[in-house]
């Protein structure tokens, strides 16, 4: 059996303030993670730590809410604990997009910015992932817009898997076209939105229940660690 919850994460790009050579806009980044689901065979919940060293996270209801300057570095820790009394595999898969004020998701920029910059915009959402030790990592090469997670061992129940994030951050320059300090505006009015669902499916017969879920062929060793993962 297959079970699915949500954490998403907000940021949202607003013109603040105004300094000499142009204008920079700052980011509220808000997170959320009070989202728990249960079957009568798999319960899994979403976990996150405001581990950030400048504290610049707010307590709001269901989550933590940043501010900060296009660029920052937000540490946080995301990961999944296995809340039921069934061994588990399980994927988490983190969705990356912008979104307008009605909340429509914006595909183009516009004329604001070359076509590059258009195309890549998801890449300005950066993710800092967790350790490849624990996790095989297929991303979206092309668009950036999301990444596949999967965890490399099972998950008994009271078990919390390793950090599948540590970090994220807005307008970095991740696509390769942008620069924080200059271009930051061209995001102004939108939202960027990080998304992270879990997937988590029974151990029994392992191999064919990941096929058949995920449609990836998984090779498991006798400990019940998932050594290798690819598509079909």
């Amino acid at each position: 059996m297959k079970k699915k919850i949500a954490l998403i994460i907000t940021a949202a790009i607003m013109m603040v303030a105004t300094i000499i050579g142009g204008t920079m806009a700052a980011i509220q980044a808000t997170t959320s993670t009070d989202r728990e689901i249960s079957t009568s065979n798999l319960d899994v919940k979403l976990l996150q730590e405001d581990v950030d060293p400048d504290k610049k996270a707010e307590i709001i209801p269901n989550g933590l809410s940043y501010v900060g300057l296009p660029g920052d570095k937000v540490k946080e820790n995301v990961y999944a604990q296995n809340v039921g009394s069934k061994d588990m595999y399980l994927r988490i898969t983190i969705y990356k997009a912008w979104f307008d004020a009605d909340g429509n998701k914006v595909f183009d920029l516009g004329d604001k910015v070359s076509s590059e910059e258009s195309l890549y915009s998801a890449k300005e959402i950066e993710i800092t992932k967790g350790s490849a030790d624990d996790w095989f990592f297929v991303e979206d090469q092309e668009y950036g817009e999301y990444i596949y997670c999967y965890y490399k061992k099972v998950l008994e129940p009271g078990a919390e898997t390793s950090k599948v994030m540590t970090e994220f951050s807005i307008l970095t320059g991740g696509s390769g076209t942008t620069d924080a300090t200059k271009n930051s505006n061209h995001y102004s009015g939108l939202s960027s939105q990080i998304t992270f669902d879990v997937d988590a499916i029974q151990t029994t017969a392992g191999d064919d229940a990941i096929l058949a879920e995920w449609g990836m062929e998984a090779t498991i060793d006798a400990n019940g660690n998932i050594t290798k993962i690819e598509e079909q």
